[in-house]
């Protein structure tokens, strides 16, 4: 029983102790912040560009020469600026990337709340038990090395998450790795 107790609050902890529902509650909110900011002057230089077209077709006789070339080149520098920001988010997955934070979240969530309910051991190994195994299914979607995970081979399924050692805080958690073949 105060070995369970230790996994729950280590592992899942709460929103303000460590644990990985604050890890990933904080990890959520600062790159949603991130990204928002980040969309912000990726929107803002596209804007800008704009404007200055706008300003350009609307008084062309009406400014010179040098500030005419400035602005053109600032627009275009502007609209580069927009689509390299672009291409970098695309790259990065940020959206995707904050969903799965966002996920992990709702299910360290969930089980914090279902946890502090039920109060027998059994009930909350199964708890553990299921957690761990939603959160290895959530990253066990991405495409890893194809290498022997856990003495298995290469395509085989690795053991299911249990307590390694009868160390509580330890969680044996080995991810399935997946081969992708690419012919061509």
């Amino acid at each position: 029983p105060a070995e369970v107790t230790a996994v729950i609050d280590e592992w899942i902890g709460t929103q303000e102790s460590s644990g990985q529902l604050k890890y990933y509650s904080a990890t959520a909110a600062k790159r949603t912040r991130l990204h928002r900011r980040s969309e912000f002057l990726g929107t803002a230089c596209l804007w800008l560009g704009i404007g200055i077209s706008l300003l350009l077709v609307v008084f062309a006789r009406q400014i010179n020469g040098n500030l005419q070339s400035f602005m053109v080149a600032a627009m275009g520098v502007l609209s580069v600026a927009a689509a390299v920001h672009e291409a970098y988010a695309y790259k990065k997955a940020d959206k995707e990337l904050i969903k799965q934070y966002r996920f992990m979240q709702r299910i360290f969530s969930a089980a914090q709340r279902r946890l502090t309910i039920c109060k027998a051991v059994g009930e909350q190994r199964q708890i553990l038990r299921t957690l761990g195994e939603a959160a290895l299914a959530e990253h066990a979607r991405k495409p890893g090395l194809a290498v022997p995970v856990d003495g298995n081979a290469e395509d085989c399924m690795t053991s299911t998450s249990r307590f390694a050692h009868r160390h509580a805080a330890v969680l044996d958690a080995m991810a399935t790795f997946i081969v992708i073949e690419v012919i061509g």
